[in-house]
Formats: structure tokens, sequence, C-alpha cells
């Protein structure tokens, strides 16, 4: 029986309906010619990898969770460069705070800077972590109160999809912390600080459902469809003027969704990834992080609101933060909103929550609480 070789050296078998030997030649012609099997022994992670990004788009059913676990073996192994780098830094920690700039070409100041982190936020300074690539001129860009991690030289993928896969892929990344707030160097509110630690906080609240993942609203979130955003996203690389592999990837990417029937035309399902929230100690997120993680994966692109909602499981519990709220997070009645939404008790008001916590009210009680959504 032919097998496909996992880490640290066990097989699993091939899922059902893998071609033979000679037809997963064919299958990889392009890619190297993978040894034969015989017996238990097994093939380079290298064809499970390549089998895994070509066969996923034609594999159903009973080969899913068969798919998923291949995919979820190869990711880790070559994120395992940068899980080591955040294991040392982050020990101890409980929550974490996380951003990347990943620019290796820009040695000089960052077209980007780092968001200011604000007092009040994660209170260990440690615990607040920026990784940022080896060209990274620490003369040239200013901390911000960020604990700087570089990367090694030798990125896992190429820098874009890197500094992605650090929002997609945080829970994997730092499975021992319990939650995680990670946003890319545009995770900014209004005044230019980092709103995440304390907007996103939906992650455990002591009388609120504990959402797996808080994310935050497409600023045109009523209206925009996965089918517009496919179409916006190619006009926006053709005026960057980006490699046709990049186009290539986004095309690639609708046929899949296309072929499995997916609703391109829903609204309401789509982030703006620059800030997310994971509760991390959760299953259920931790299996959104491996589906969209590798969603993100060559030949599909790596632009990831283009595969969150058809990466989502089910029973993921999903709580979505308004784009403008996010923005206004340093204000103190918006705050207070957000806060109210994601932790306090069904069936209580926003003026019943505040005296609870013995806080005075400066909103009144005709706010309306964010509802925690189930994607199902």
């Amino acid at each position: 029986m032919t097998h496909l070789c996992m880490l640290g050296g066990s097989c699993i078998p091939c899922p059902p309906g893998h071609p033979t030997s000679n037809a997963t030649n064919k299958l990889l012609e392009k890619l190297r010619r993978p040894y034969d099997t015989v017996g238990t022994a097994c093939t380079s992670l290298g064809v499970c990898s390549a089998w895994c990004s070509a066969g996923r788009s034609t594999v159903r059913s009973r080969a899913d969770s068969w798919v998923a676990r291949c995919a979820h073996d190869v990711l880790m192994e070559r994120l395992e460069p940068l899980r080591r780098a955040l294991a040392d830094a982050t020990r101890g920690c409980l929550e974490v705070s996380l951003t990347a700039s990943v620019f290796p070409s820009q040695r000089g100041r960052r077209s980007e800077q780092l968001p200011r982190r604000p007092p009040g936020g994660i209170e260990d300074d440690r615990c607040s972590v920026a990784l940022v690539d080896v060209a990274w001129n620490a003369s040239r860009n200013r901390l911000n109160g960020w604990r700087l991690v570089r990367l090694p030289a030798r990125l896992p993928f190429d820098p874009p999809r890197t500094a992605h896969l650090v929002k997609t892929a945080a829970p994997l990344l730092l499975p021992g912390v319990a939650r995680i707030f990670v946003g890319d160097a545009k995770c900014k509110d209004i005044g230019g600080s980092w709103p995440a630690s304390h907007a996103l906080n939906c992650t455990g609240g002591s009388g609120g459902a504990a959402a797996d993942l808080v994310a935050v609203q497409h600023p045109q979130f009523e209206t925009l469809s996965l089918a517009d955003e496919f179409r916006g996203s190619v006009e926006r690389m053709r005026l960057r003027q980006s490699a046709p592999t990049v186009l290539d990837e986004i095309a690639a990417q609708k046929r899949a969704y296309q072929e499995s029937r997916l609703d391109l035309a829903r609204t309401r399902t789509l982030p703006d990834s620059f800030c997310l929230g994971w509760r991390s100690s959760s299953a259920r997120a931790r299996d959104f992080a491996c589906r969209w993680s590798t969603a993100i994966l060559p030949p599909h692109s790596m632009r990831e609101q283009l595969s969150f909602d058809a990466s989502l499981p089910p029973g993921m519990t999903l709580h979505w933060v308004a784009w403008k709220a996010l923005q206004l997070s340093n204000t103190a009645h918006v705050r207070e909103a957000n806060e109210f939404g994601c932790r306090a008790p069904a069936h209580t008001t926003l003026a019943e929550w505040l005296a609870s916590r013995s806080t005075p009210s400066t909103t009144g009680s005709g706010r309306r609480r964010h509802r925690v959504g189930s994607k199902s």
C-alpha cells in the first residue's frame, strides 16, 4: 500500500481516491519525482505537500480529514523556525500581542511603521512581540513599545506570504498561549495606536460566550461579496504591477471555489484581516488556523480575505467587530460598547452591565448588543 510521510517518521494510508504511484508521478510531473514506496516506507514530505495542494480541490468527504492532517504537518514543518522564535520570546505569557514587519527589500525606514502600543493593553511588555526580518534597521525605525524578535534570514515562504501566515497561523505558532491579538503594521486606530488587545478582547469574558475568533468587518461588510473582492483583488494587483503568478494564484482560488459551488455572491462574510483576536486554546480556532493558512499557500492566493469564509469549520464561534468601532476603540464610550458586546451575559442592557461593574455609564442604555455569531 502506498503511504505518505508525516512528521516524526510515522506513516498513514493515502486517502480514498489517491492515485497509484504512476498516476502520482503524472499528477506531480512538474515537481521532483517521488521515490517508490514498498510496504510501510514513506514518500517525502514534499510529495505530501504537493499532493495536498494539487488534490484538495477535487477530493471530497472521506478524504477531507486526511488532507487537513497532511496539510497541517507540512505547514508546521515550514513554520517551525517562526514557532521556535516565538516560543523563546513569549515563554510564560498567557496573552500575547503580535505584529510583524517583513519587508527585507526596505533596508532603511519602513514605509509602514509599527503601531504604537497604548497604555492599558497587555501589561507585560515581554508579551508584546514584533517579528521583523533581518533587514529591519533599528536606527531608522521606531520600536513603539514592542519587543523585537528577528526572523531567520531564510523565511518559510516569500516575505509577504510569511507575514500573512503570522496572522492566519497564530494559534499554531503559539499553542500554549490562551489569547493572541495579532495584526500587521496597519492594525492601528484612528490615532495610530495598536487597538487589538482591548477592541478584540472577546476571546474570554466572565459573562458572555467566549468567541473562538474576533474579526473586524470589512468597511463594506454589508454590501461587498466575495465575487466583488476577487474582482477588486485583480484590479489592485494589476495597479501594483504584481508578478503574473500573483494573478494566476487569485484565478486558481476562484476556480476552486466555483468548482466546489461556493456562493460567491453572499455578503456579510468579508473581514478586514489587518487585526484578529484568537482564543488559541480553542480546538476550533486551531482547526480554522490550519484550514485558513493552508488555503493561502501556493497554488492559491495569499490574500487571506479571499479564503476566510470558505475556511471556517462547522461550529466555529465568530464575533464581528465593526471596522469603525475598531478605528475609534480608544474612545471611552466605544470601548465600553465593544466590551459590552462580547462580555455581557445575554438579555443584559449596557446600563445594567456597567452598573454591575461599578463603572459610571457615559453612554446610556440605548446601545444594542453586538451578538456573537456561529458558523455552521
